[in-house]
């Protein structure tokens, strides 16, 4: 019985981490809408409207979970072990590092402004 019910619970974590990607995978960022969001926000920042420029870092987050989840949707459809590989290293070692250091500074805009445009210039850089 443990068995049956810890084999039903892989069975649907994995399909919907499945489900997730995939519907994650649908909506496409690019460079253009990514780099004008990041200009509003620092508008905001700069004009001193911190509630503005939250809503905007907001819409900055939803972005780049999307941007993940395209990279997780190529590496749940790569056609080759070698493509499959490549985004994976892609996904670990450049775009997640950058997500961290951004979701470790969204604290307080206003302070690290400075370093929160620089990772997010730096992760707009690998939208594909």
């Amino acid at each position: 019985m443990k068995r049956l019910l810890f084999a039903f619970s892989l069975l649907t974590a994995a399909f919907t981490v499945a489900s997730v990607n995939q519907a994650t995978a649908q909506t496409t960022v690019t460079q253009a809408a990514f780099t004008a969001k990041i200009n509003q926000m620092d508008t905001y920042i700069t004009a001193g409207d911190t509630a503005n420029a939250n809503l905007t870092f907001k819409q900055l987050n939803t972005m780049m979970i999307s941007v993940l989840g395209v990279t997780k949707q190529s590496i749940y459809s790569a056609a080759t072990p070698a493509d499959k590989t490549y985004y994976t290293n892609y996904l670990n070692t450049q775009q997640i590092p950058i997500y961290r250091a951004i979701w470790l500074l969204k604290s307080d805009l206003v302070t690290n402004h400075a370093a929160i445009d620089e990772k997010l210039n730096q992760f707009d850089l690998l939208i594909y």
